[in-house]
């Protein structure tokens, strides 16, 4: 994953945020919880959720 977004241009300076984790975390927002307590809930900050899920979206538009 790294060097896809090395190709776009992106740089992983936050935690790192797996597929694993995104899927969690769509999970524990489908059960009502807000994105705020799903980031925590998979000790991430919600800075570096919210761009993961913008690197995993360019990623899928290429």
């Amino acid at each position: 994953m790294l060097m896809c977004a090395q190709a776009i241009g992106a740089y992983a300076a936050r935690a790192f945020v797996t597929a694993e984790k995104l899927k969690r975390t769509k999970v524990l927002i489908e059960k009502g919880l807000t994105f705020c307590e799903a980031a925590a809930r998979i000790k991430v900050g919600k800075t570096a959720l919210y761009d993961a899920i913008r690197l995993a979206r360019n990623l899928l538009a290429c």
